[in-house]
């Protein structure tokens, strides 16, 4: 015997919607849900999708922040900072004080986990002068900190994301 939540003409209806046997349905081998049946089921599936909700959350993202800064405490002005662990890299921009705030795509923060942190920084910038013949005007910049910041393996930066993290950087001039 099989239980639907629907009773007279519409039974049909739905029962050809959903490809069930119609005959099924005429010869009464089906019998209405009660009230009291269909509020377990959606009790059940409203305690189904909070707990998926939650498991999704509980696994989620932790807030990374921190400040870049040179021995003498003045902070490094732009960059983006990067967290890596195995093939997924996480990155940040580096603001005009210093400060950081990692992102994991889409979504803010960054998920449990031990990740070697590198720097980036833009050396040079090309600015096209939109006219035809006329080249185009190359910005060069030195790197402000030594350059073994900007591979993880050699920075010596390491970053253990357990919930929400503090980690403060301080870079070598070059």
């Amino acid at each position: 015997m099989y239980k639907i939540p629907l009773q007279g003409q519409n039974i049909i209806a739905q029962g050809n919607a959903l490809g069930c046997d119609v005959s099924a349905l005429q010869a009464g081998n089906f019998q209405p849900i009660t009230k009291k049946e269909l509020m377990n089921m959606k009790n059940y599936h409203f305690a189904l999708i909070l707990f998926l909700l939650f498991a999704v959350g509980c696994g989620g993202n932790y807030t990374v922040s921190g400040k870049i800064t040179f021995p003498d405490d003045t902070p490094l002005t732009e960059g983006t900072v990067f967290f890596s662990s195995g093939d997924a890299t996480l990155t940040g921009t580096i603001n005009e004080d210093g400060t950081f705030s990692m992102t994991s795509g889409e979504l803010k923060g960054v998920p449990k986990g031990t990740y070697a942190v590198s720097l980036g920084f833009q050396t040079e910038t090309i600015i096209s002068s939109g006219q035809q013949g006329v080249p185009p005007t190359v910005i060069k910049k030195p790197l402000p900190f030594d350059e073994k910041y900007l591979f993880a393996e050699r920075s010596g930066l390491v970053c253990e994301v357990k919930g929400k993290t503090k980690f403060d950087i301080k870079v070598e001039k070059p």
